[in-house]
Parts: structure tokens; sequence; C-alpha cells
């Protein structure tokens, strides 16, 4: 009994395919990584920005409270928390006012949160 063999690369085809296909799923899996990591670090900038500009306001709002007090400083102790976790927007934001009652210098320390 013989065979007759006509066709021996039906293997190396099955083969070539198996790497082609591992190589495609490969390339794929690295750019859906840099795609994820991408978006990931633009939401963190995004969130920065927004933690940035509610820092911003807090210092507005001192500002404002300073110059809205008339007949000379404030009665405020040394070391004086104007608004804690204020929200505004979808965060909060937080602001100390430090006052040196001897030179009249005022310090703002202020800080902003994303929710």
């Amino acid at each position: 009994m013989s065979f007759n063999r006509q066709n021996q690369e039906n293997g190396f085809s099955l083969i070539a395919l198996v790497i082609i296909i591992l190589i495609l799923g490969v390339v794929a899996y690295t750019f859906v990584g840099i795609i994820s990591t991408h978006r990931l670090s633009s939401i963190e900038l995004y969130n920065s920005m927004k933690a940035f500009y509610l820092t911003e306001a807090a210092l507005e709002v001192g500002k404002q409270y300073l110059s809205d007090e008339v007949g000379g400083p404030p009665a405020w102790a040394p070391h004086t928390v104007l608004y804690s976790n204020e929200p505004l927007g979808d965060g909060s934001y937080s602001l100390t006012v430090y006052w040196d009652q001897a030179s009249g210098f005022f310090s703002f320390t202020a800080s902003g949160e994303i929710n």
C-alpha cells in the first residue's frame, strides 16, 4: 500500500498562519496599552488643571474678603481658616490666611481638590 502525497506544505501553512495571528495579537495588545496610557495621562492632566484653577479661585476669594474689610485689619487670630472644603463646581477648595499683626503682612495658603 502506497500513499501518494502531492502537497506536503499543508502543515507549514497552518504554522505560518498561527504565527501571523500571534504577531498581530501582540501588536494589537501593544496599541491598546499605548492608547490606554495616553488616555489616563490626559485625564490626570485635566484633573490637575481643575485643581489648579480651584486653588486660584480660593486665592481670589481670599483677596476679595480682604478688600471687603473696611476700617482697619480684621479681628482675626494670627492663623485663620477662612474656608475649609468649600464646594465649587465638581471640586472643593480650602483657604487659610496667616496675618502678622505687627507688620500687617498677610499670607495665603490655598488648596483645591477634585471630587
